[in-house]
């Protein structure tokens, strides 16, 4: 299960249609913490090491590795690929299950990033448990295809070698539900409060402490909490934090909500709409570019930089739908949307500081939203389509199945996401699809159960 470290710079094998996207190796000292140094952090010890990364559906994973036992500083660990692809789940309602033996089971390897060490005590009470986010490698420790946390971090390198770097804000809805006799979700909620209300119509307010109690544990920084537009809905608006780290800090955030939630007997969803007849839980992204080269004319250059940003996105809604709304539950989310009338003009918006995009569900693997928003809206300029007022902007798909169509036909998500990670993820969401559509829905046993 484990592989020494390899010492020294390594050359990355990239292919040939992504050789001039390589990532220097020169900064990876700062990631490459020993255990001590990660340890001064916070002046702790830890007897429980989890080592976490995200699957491509963006679901937070994690490998737990004893604190103390020596020999496991200096190797990687190694889990099964389709840790990281997604491809795990079983699903026996679908007649499905995971046939072990089938085929021989691909191997990738987690290298901790020492500079993301961070005590779990909002999980334990204690200091005795601590996170470590992990690059996913192969054997020889250079980034794996299927790592979506190293998109963005190519990603967030070639903005930053067109002079600008990035912040980003989120304001995450979710829904608060009740759980049954077994503790499993159910989607019943006892309220009936709406958008902003407090006091005793609110049931959850002592449940948001503990959340904001938790998140300010885990140094995850919150401007405001309020109830949601629904009963059981609730919004949380999160600081700025730069680049890769903010999508670090949503994964967290979403795990501790969850974990607080579980505490009082709850269950906390962040699934794109769950309840018929009320709208669905989205995911705000503010995004703050930053000009590398200071000048006199910088605010001036920011604010034309992130006007003609907000319109390439508008017109690459559709192709970057399957990155941001990849679930085919998003596209109820969507219609209702469309249904209260909002249009593109309404999923993007631009300021004199950045831009705020509103088309992404909640439950989204930020990894690759974020990298969509920002290949789609802040390209090479040699790459940019000339802003004009007659240009026929893409249909915002209206199915699972129409997103990967559009997806597929992508030149610029193929360049962003690489070949592989590119076919790849199409072909998994055509067979989501497909197993929607061969499904029979309760929707459909009562409409033709009895009458035909």
């Amino acid at each position: 299960m484990e592989l020494e470290k390899q010492e020294g710079s390594r050359g990355e094998k990239r292919e040939s249609g992504q050789a001039e996207e390589l990532i220097e190796l020169e900064g990876e000292e700062a990631a490459e913490m020993d255990r001590e140094t990660a340890l001064e952090l916070d002046e702790k010890t830890a007897d429980i090491i989890k080592l976490q990364f995200s699957d491509l559906c963006g679901r937070l994973k994690s490998v737990e590795i004893p604190g103390r036992a020596e020999p496991g500083w200096e190797r990687l660990e190694a889990v099964e690929a389709e840790a990281v692809t997604g491809e795990t789940e079983e699903r026996p309602e679908l007649g499905e299950g995971r046939k072990r033996g089938s085929k021989r089971r691909e191997m990738v390897f987690l290298k901790p990033e020492w500079d993301t060490w961070l005590p779990m005590s909002w999980e334990t009470g204690t200091g005795d448990a601590a996170r470590v986010i992990c690059q996913v490698t192969d054997r020889e420790g250079s980034p794996m295809w299927s790592d979506s946390r190293e998109v963005l971090k190519r990603e967030l390198l070639r903005q930053e070698r067109r002079g600008r770097t990035f912040q980003f804000a989120f304001g995450c809805e979710f829904f608060l539900f009740h759980t049954d006799e077994e503790g499993r979700a159910t989607t019943v909620t006892h309220e009936t409060a709406g958008y902003c209300d407090g006091g005793t119509i609110d049931l959850a307010e002592s449940v948001r402490r503990d959340m904001l109690l938790g998140l300010e544990e885990a140094g995850i920084q919150v401007e405001y909490v309020t109830h949601g537009c629904a009963p059981g809905q609730h919004v949380f608006r999160l600081k700025a934090r730069r680049g890769v780290q903010a999508a670090d800090e949503l994964l967290a955030f979403r795990a501790i909500i969850r974990r607080t939630a579980k505490s009082h007997g709850l269950h906390a969803s962040f699934m794109p709409k769950p309840l018929n007849g009320f709208g669905g839980s989205g995911l705000e992204i503010e995004v703050l570019p930053e000009l590398i080269q200071k000048s006199r004319g910088e605010e001036k250059e920011r604010k034309a930089l992130c006007l003609e940003a907000a319109e390439r996105l508008r017109q690459s809604l559709g192709e970057m739908a399957l990155l941001t709304n990849p679930l085919v539950n998003s596209y109820r989310r969507l219609a209702a949307l469309r249904e209260e009338g909002a249009d593109r003009e309404d999923f993007v918006r631009s300021s004199e500081t950045g831009l705020q995009f509103f088309l992404a569900d909640s439950s989204v693997n930020p990894y690759l939203a974020l990298a969509a928003v920002l290949a789609a809206g802040f390209g090479e300029q040699e790459e940019r389509t000339k802003i004009q007022k007659d240009i026929k902007r893409q249909e915002l798909p209206s199915t699972l199945g129409e997103a990967v169509s559009v997806f597929s036909e992508s030149a610029g998500m193929r360049k962003l996401l690489g070949e592989r990670l590119f076919s790849f993820y199409a072909e998994m969401k055509i067979k989501e699809w497909k197993r929607h559509i061969s499904w029979v829905s309760d929707w459909e046993l009562r409409e033709y159960l009895s009458r035909y």
